[in-house]
């Protein structure tokens, strides 16, 4: 991937690496990921994406706007009447190119199932 600017103007060299999903590592990200590929063009805010996906909620709070900065979602502002806004966030490109070519098929078999389980269990 070639180097880009981000939002705040910072030179991002991407660096060549490969995921590792050995225990938690990096099973939120793969979770909120394939869920977005899999509603793709729909916007979701951290609580739907929680609800949805059961990835924790506070952990989301904090990593969407990094996956933001690294573009691996999309997001859009929803203005409430008062206050700051909230924000929604799409699959982005890179994102779909993690779940296509960076996730191993099985690691995508078991967060899917997962997803899955916590969808049948909290409806």
């Amino acid at each position: 991937m070639r180097p880009f600017n981000s939002k705040d103007g910072r030179l991002i060299i991407p660096s060549s690496h490969t995921a590792d999903f050995t225990g938690k590592n990096n099973s939120a990200k793969s979770k909120v990921l394939i869920w977005l590929s899999h509603i793709k063009g729909k916007y979701r805010t951290a609580r739907q994406l929680h609800d949805e996906t059961g990835v924790n909620y506070d952990y989301l709070r904090s990593r969407l706007s990094f996956w933001y900065n690294i573009r691996y979602v999309n997001r859009k502002a929803i203005l409430p009447r008062k206050g700051r806004p909230v924000w929604a966030y799409e699959i982005a490109e890179r994102g779909e190119h993690f779940v296509d070519n960076r996730l191993p098929v099985e690691k995508r078999n078991e967060y899917v199932s997962d997803i899955n389980l916590w969808r049948e269990q909290h409806k």
